[in-house]
């Protein structure tokens, strides 16, 4: 079967409900029923209503900055493993990407699609899985070590002890991973135990899979400059959230979201809800909390949050779909597939 029939396949069944996307459906609902219990609604009206629109305009730049930048990362990575794809192309299938899965109630999620969409595009399975999981593994290392960080330097001021261990712990655990994934030493018999498996072709296919992720061991620089545009996003994820604040008149530093917003990023990873609705805002509202920032500005600075990276991603959409040369391969390139 070829990898675009193999993609279709998936995608065809990753979108039947199942009692699971029931399940996050209602925790969603759940979540967004408690976070109302704690808000003020005529208060959180008037936050919205009287917003700074020249400060949200900012907010959109900075969310496009960081599109351009997560896309531009994603690019380096895939053209390691000969995916030479082209810069524009491939940020409107970010976008795309990001807007179908920031709704979609099920475990397949934004990476998956984007995959899909890419692997139907490239027609390259392994190499394109294995640079958007090398994408992935970057974000979630650089993620866990930043809220590793910022709730070691909370827990001066509040009780997050416990929690200061445990994302010290994950983030200790994704560096290790790091160090068994790319040994050298490791290869050969990973690769061997890979191909051992039972399934036709499953232990090639896998093991295929693991030489084109430990490929990144070869470029260093790449690493480094890939792990260098995530520092970038996050700080630009940051000036985003403070910028969205300063727009509903307050007064908070940026060095207070600096602590924060990495360790919510971690909370709204969980696979509970449909588009991290709920989660989201509990979140943002339970973290920011510890700054001295209300509930309900919290969840106001979660709608407007919601809503910029869903319009960006709704600009990728449209480009997508009005631009159908950006859906076919362009050329044809050499490499792992």
């Amino acid at each position: 079967m070829s990898d675009q029939a193999r993609t279709a396949t998936t995608t065809k069944q990753a979108w039947r409900p199942t009692w699971k996307d029931v399940t996050r459906w209602v925790i969603t609902l759940i979540l967004l029923g408690l976070v109302a219990l704690h808000i003020e609604f005529a208060v959180l009206g008037s936050l919205l209503r009287n917003i700074d629109w020249f400060l949200i305009a900012i907010a959109l730049l900075l969310g496009f900055a960081d599109r351009i930048l997560a896309t531009l990362r994603w690019l380096i990575l895939l053209k390691v493993n000969g995916v030479p794809v082209r810069f524009f192309p491939l940020l409107a299938l970010h976008l795309t990407a990001g807007f179908i899965g920031s709704f979609l109630p099920t475990s397949f999620g934004v990476d998956a699609v984007r995959i899909v969409m890419l692997v139907r595009r490239e027609g390259r399975g392994i190499a394109c899985t294995a640079a958007s999981v090398m994408d992935r593994l970057i974000m979630l290392g650089a993620t866990l070590i930043a809220a590793a960080l910022a709730a070691l330097a909370l827990s001066t001021r509040t009780d997050l002890l416990a929690w200061s261990i445990l994302l010290v712990g994950l983030a200790a655990g994704s560096l290790l991973g790091a160090v068994i994934l790319m040994h050298p030493r490791l290869a050969a018999p990973l690769t061997g135990a890979l191909r051992r498996l039972p399934g036709p072709n499953i232990g090639e296919r896998l093991a295929s899979f693991y030489q084109a992720l430990h490929l990144y061991r070869h470029h260093g620089r790449v690493l480094w400059l890939a792990g260098a545009l995530t520092v970038i996003i996050l700080g630009v994820r940051v000036l985003l959230i403070f910028a969205l604040s300063i727009a509903i008149g307050l007064d908070a530093s940026v060095f207070e979201y600096l602590l924060v917003m990495p360790i919510a990023w971690v909370v709204v990873m969980l696979p509970i809800s449909v588009g991290g609705f709920g989660l989201q805002e509990g979140a943002y509202a339970l973290l920011m909390g510890l700054v001295g920032i209300s509930a309900t500005a919290a969840v106001s600075i979660s709608l407007l949050d919601h809503v910029i990276v869903r319009l960006i991603a709704l600009a990728g959409v449209v480009i997508w779909l009005f631009r159908p040369e950006f859906r076919s391969r362009q050329t044809r390139s050499i490499g792992p597939r």
